[in-house]
């Protein structure tokens, strides 16, 4: 009896487990600050009592709790998936490296445990505000762009935000046209930071409300002055409102120094490299897979390939596989870019892949560093299949080209390496043929043809977005869902105009087809619904029941 109890016990602790991809565990940025408002989210397919375990001591969730759920059907099988979504809102008030989780749900008899995260609390970032005039103080309300650096380097991030100084405490915000980068910098904003949390402040010997949002970490190109231009938007204070121009905000981006090593791959920040083999043990002629990995914080986004130390016998096969996996922080790209290279091993013997070297600019000292890796031992067994010819090149300790001799008595498929060989070689060709087939029969597309093209393309596009916002209405992800709700509207009416390259840059193309389509009526309703976006959007807070009426809205829109 013991033995089929124990048994029992060990098949419905092994089913749990077993799925536990049903529970998932999620944070709305892994690298954040202290004090920095940020959510803890849980998704689940079954429905029961839920638990979250390693919620550090220092956490303050009393910032709300957001829930909601989604059915998606499988219309192969017929069967209906509920998603359950429960998010908690708070802040960490101590820095340090914190794990979160796992998650459980408990349904009847089983527990289902999620997934852990390892988040980063850093100190708080100090901001500086510079342009402050002594007319804007006399204002009751005025804006600033801040910023952590007023000086960067080129490759170096820089964190920008939007501030608002208040003499009363402000109700909401509305309107709101963020400041403008004066270039193709891309922003990458920093968790959810348009949650609004007041305090007061003492600014130039006055008391002020005052609060941060449209935080943004953002990597400048080039050198010399970085120009950010003024934001908009209007203050509410009960009935009252005051509109608000911010100042603009200068930074200055300074050249690398000259003296870069021939290493350098493009890093700025603070980095750490690790290389390895997917296997020591071969025969000659197979192919391995070698990874070079490059970690820490900083510029990670545009570091660029790092040169192989290969010797004799190693042979690179096409262009490596880049595969990112970093988060944007305060401090920049926060995690590891990895380089995969497929290598031919032509020679046989006890071969060693000597150790990997870049360098990298370190921001803290203002020098380059040198960082290498560790070396690797490859054992390749002799293989008399094949014989290897050597090309003369710039570097002739590296094999350049193989061809193979074969025995009378071997079979041609035999060995990964003929595998491999025969691929190669076919590629080209097959490739060459197809081209020349689609070529022959495939027309010049006409102007009309294209036209017809890109609007079937945005017609799935829209029907792709209605889906997205539609889950999005009943989860915690406000900012994903008020950006395609917006993005829903402009790409119903670029349909209606017929405008198959080309997109709406504003609101105020909408509202001009339909003046000039004499259907003016349809303005306010319109108006109405752009409006409530950016009270929610930019607002205090923003709930579930007004996401769902929005959504309602775009949709009578979209069916009228």
């Amino acid at each position: 009896m013991k033995f089929y109890l124990f048994t029992y016990c060990l098949l419905t602790i092994g089913l749990c487990y077993s799925q536990n991809k049903k529970v998932e565990l999620s944070v709305s940025s892994n690298d954040v600050e202290v004090g920095e408002v940020f959510n803890i989210t849980v998704t689940s397919t079954v429905q029961g009592e839920l638990d979250i375990d390693n919620l550090p001591s220092s956490y303050i969730q009393d910032y709300g709790i957001s829930q909601g759920s989604n059915q998606v059907m499988d219309h192969n099988t017929g069967t209906v998936t509920t998603t359950i979504f429960t998010s908690y809102t708070g802040i960490i008030t101590k820095s340090g490296n914190y794990k979160i989780g796992p998650a459980y749900v408990k349904a009847g008899n089983k527990v289902y445990p999620s997934n852990t995260v390892t988040i980063n609390v850093g100190s708080k970032t100090p901001m500086t505000t510079t342009g402050v005039s002594n007319k804007q103080l006399n204002d009751p309300a005025f804006g600033v762009i801040e910023s952590n650096k007023s000086e960067i380097f080129e490759g170096e991030p820089v964190l920008i935000a939007a501030k608002i100084y208040a003499q009363y405490d402000p109700s909401h915000i509305s309107g709101y046209q963020s400041y403008d980068l004066n270039s193709t910098v891309k922003k990458n904003q920093i968790g959810h930071t348009n949650n609004i949390k007041v305090s007061e402040e003492r600014f130039k010997g006055k008391r002020y409300y005052t609060f941060s949002y449209d935080k943004n970490i953002v990597f400048p190109d080039g050198i010399g002055k970085f120009q950010i231009d003024p934001f908009t938007l209007n203050l509410h204070q009960g009935h009252k409102s005051f509109p608000i121009t911010s100042n603009g905000l200068i930074i200055k981006i300074k050249p690398l120094p000259a003296n870069a090593p021939k290493n350098f791959i493009g890093g700025v920040g603070k980095f750490k490299i690790e290389t390895s083999i997917d296997n020591s043990e071969i025969n000659q002629g197979d192919v391995i897979l070698f990874q070079v990995t490059i970690s820490g914080v900083g510029n990670l986004q545009n570091l660029t390939n790092p040169v192989l130390n290969l010797p004799k016998g190693f042979s690179i096969y096409g262009d490596p596989i880049i595969e990112e996996n970093y988060n944007i922080g305060t401090h920049g790209a926060d995690g590891s870019v990895t380089f995969k290279y497929n290598l031919q091993v032509s020679e046989h013997g006890q071969l060693t892949i000597p150790s990997t070297a870049i360098s990298y600019f370190d921001i803290d000292k203002e020098l380059y560093l040198e960082i290498a890796s560790t070396k690797h031992i490859v054992n390749t067994k002799k293989n008399d299949a094949y014989i290897v010819h050597s090309k003369k090149s710039n570097n002739s300790n590296q094999t350049e080209l193989i061809s193979t001799k074969i025995p009378e008595n071997s079979n041609l498929l035999e060995g990964t390496f003929f595998k491999k060989i025969l691929l190669w070689s076919s590629i080209p060709v097959i490739g060459f043929i197809f081209l020349l087939i689609i070529r022959k029969k495939k027309p010049a597309q006409k102007p009309e043809e294209s036209n017809s093209n890109n609007l079937k393309n945005k017609s799935e596009e829209l029907s792709s977005l209605i889906s997205k916002i539609k889950i999005e209405a009943v989860s915690n992800q406000n900012d994903l869902f008020y950006a395609n709700i917006e993005k829903t509207i402009l790409l119903h009416f670029e349909l209606i105009m017929n405008l198959a390259t080309e997109k709406i840059q504003n609101r105020q193309q909408i509202f001009g087809y339909l003046k000039n389509a004499h259907e003016d009526h349809k303005i306010p309703l319109i108006e109405e619904v752009f409006q409530k976006i950016d009270v929610e959007r930019y607002g205090i807070a923003s709930s579930s029941d007004s996401k769902k009426e929005i959504l309602a809205q775009v949709l009578s829109i979209i069916e009228q």
